[in-house]
């Protein structure tokens, strides 16, 4: 779904994948352990949609196009990403 630089992909993840993982990582400072934190990905509606982006399901960003496999495409310095929403 996304490949590039580790400080590209870390920094600058362009695949809503990606950024879901990201959100995920444990908050290594004991002061904002408290703070509320949001995982950007959605609840599994129950059915599973056939074909298209493998995340589309729990996508936050999901579009019609999505029920397209997208290419995968460089949108930085050696970083793609197989994505058909455009993530800044």
């Amino acid at each position: 779904m996304e490949r590039g630089p580790i400080n590209q992909v870390l920094d600058n993840p362009k695949h809503p994948y990606t950024q879901a993982l990201i959100d995920a990582i444990s908050e290594p400072n004991p002061e904002n352990l408290n703070k509320d934190r949001v995982i950007r990905i959605k609840e599994i509606s129950g059915v599973k949609k056939n074909g298209g982006c493998k995340f589309r399901d729990r996508c936050p960003y999901e579009i019609e196009k999505c029920s397209i496999e997208p290419n995968l495409e460089e949108v930085g310095n050696d970083h793609y990403s197989a994505c058909h929403v455009k993530i800044s």
